[in-house]
Protein backbone atom coordinates (compact mmCIF):
# COMPACT_ATOMS: atom_id res chain seq x y z
CA UNK A 1 0.00 0.00 0.00
CA UNK A 2 1.10 3.59 -0.48
CA UNK A 3 1.01 5.88 2.55
CA UNK A 4 1.42 9.68 2.43
CA UNK A 5 4.80 10.87 3.65
CA UNK A 6 7.31 13.64 3.28
CA UNK A 7 10.14 12.15 1.21
CA UNK A 8 13.66 13.33 0.34
CA UNK A 9 14.09 10.95 -2.61
CA UNK A 10 12.17 8.78 -5.04
CA UNK A 11 13.34 5.18 -5.35
CA UNK A 12 11.38 4.72 -8.58
CA UNK A 13 13.04 7.58 -10.48
CA UNK A 14 16.30 7.87 -8.45
CA UNK A 15 15.47 11.56 -7.98
CA UNK A 16 16.73 13.44 -4.93
CA UNK A 17 14.89 16.52 -3.60
CA UNK A 18 16.58 19.54 -2.04
CA UNK A 19 13.85 19.72 0.60
CA UNK A 20 11.30 17.09 1.68
CA UNK A 21 8.24 16.92 -0.60
CA UNK A 22 4.86 15.28 -0.14
CA UNK A 23 5.09 11.84 -1.68
CA UNK A 24 4.50 8.39 -0.26
CA UNK A 25 6.03 5.36 1.35
CA UNK A 26 5.48 1.99 -0.30
CA UNK A 27 4.58 -0.11 2.74
CA UNK A 28 4.71 -3.88 2.77
CA UNK A 29 4.14 -6.63 5.33
CA UNK A 30 7.16 -8.72 6.21
CA UNK A 31 7.24 -12.34 7.42
CA UNK A 32 7.25 -11.15 11.05
CA UNK A 33 3.93 -9.34 10.52
CA UNK A 34 5.50 -5.89 10.59
CA UNK A 35 4.24 -3.41 8.01
CA UNK A 36 7.10 -1.02 7.17
CA UNK A 37 8.29 1.23 4.32
CA UNK A 38 10.25 -0.56 1.62
CA UNK A 39 10.51 2.25 -0.95
CA UNK A 40 9.87 5.98 -1.21
CA UNK A 41 7.77 7.48 -4.00
CA UNK A 42 8.03 11.02 -5.35
CA UNK A 43 5.01 13.16 -6.24
CA UNK A 44 5.73 12.95 -9.98
CA UNK A 45 5.45 9.14 -9.94
CA UNK A 46 2.20 9.32 -7.96
CA UNK A 47 0.80 11.81 -10.49
CA UNK A 48 1.95 9.80 -13.53
CA UNK A 49 0.20 6.72 -12.15
CA UNK A 50 -2.90 8.54 -10.87
CA UNK A 51 -2.22 7.15 -7.38
CA UNK A 52 -3.69 8.65 -4.23
CA UNK A 53 -1.87 7.29 -1.17
CA UNK A 54 -3.63 6.52 2.08
CA UNK A 55 -3.20 8.79 5.07
CA UNK A 56 -1.36 7.27 8.03
CA UNK A 57 -4.67 6.98 9.88
CA UNK A 58 -6.28 5.12 6.97
CA UNK A 59 -3.28 2.80 6.71
CA UNK A 60 -3.32 2.02 10.45
CA UNK A 61 -7.05 1.26 10.22
CA UNK A 62 -6.52 -1.02 7.21
CA UNK A 63 -3.76 -2.95 8.99
CA UNK A 64 -5.90 -3.29 12.11
CA UNK A 65 -8.85 -4.48 10.01
CA UNK A 66 -6.65 -7.12 8.32
CA UNK A 67 -5.63 -8.34 11.78
CA UNK A 68 -2.43 -9.91 10.47
CA UNK A 69 0.33 -7.64 11.71
CA UNK A 70 1.32 -4.26 13.09
CA UNK A 71 2.42 -0.92 11.67
CA UNK A 72 5.98 0.29 12.07
CA UNK A 73 6.10 3.62 10.24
Amino acid sequence: MYVQAMVRECDFSNRKYDVPVMGAMAVSRGASGRYCPVMFVGPEILAENNCTPLTEEEAYAKIKLNGDGYADF
